[in-house]
């Protein structure tokens, strides 16, 4: 289990990694699109666009290493007043609860991408096909998952030593 949870760890620094670059490319293309527009008269065309394409591969890439650092917020007001035996088993089912959604809304992307895919749909503007966008927000929800997984089994170990 912790040569799985290593490789998912390093794989989701990764997609974090990358979604860093993201939010770096997307300030530099604001920055220069306000410089273009407010010298040159003339717009980078398809800002909006990319601004939105780059913001869903930050979210999508940087989900699942935020779950690693624990890093999002959390409403224990409940089970901080439960005993721990308790407290462990309602946290191992909130965590297969959410290993079962977001494996479900991984799915659901994959498929929709497929669809968008088949489709031939592209972006207005500048006419970029959407599903590869959506196939990789799905890969980061695949490490979503695959995060959740590795919490689910190590709390359902935990309840099981109980």
């Amino acid at each position: 289990m912790e040569k799985f949870d290593n490789l998912i760890a390093k794989s989701c620094r990764l997609l974090d990694k990358v979604a860093g670059f993201c939010v770096a490319g997307t300030v530099f293309l604001v920055v220069i699109n306000v410089i273009m527009r407010t010298i040159f008269k003339r717009p980078f065309l398809g800002t909006y666009e990319y601004v939105g394409f780059s913001t869903a591969l930050i979210v999508g890439f940087s989900l699942a290493y935020c779950a690693i650092m624990e890093s999002h917020i959390t409403v224990d007001l409940l089970t901080n007043q439960l005993p721990n035996g308790v407290r462990d088993v309602v946290v191992s089912l909130a965590e297969v609860i959410s290993f079962g959604f977001v494996a479900l809304v991984t799915w659901q992307l994959v498929k929709y991408a497929g669809s968008i895919h088949s489709t031939g749909e592209v972006s207005p503007t500048t006419e970029v096909p959407l599903y590869p966008f959506i196939y990789l927000v799905a890969l980061g929800f695949l490490a979503l998952s695959m995060v959740a997984l590795g919490k689910s089994v190590k709390y359902i170990r935990k309840v099981v030593e109980i």
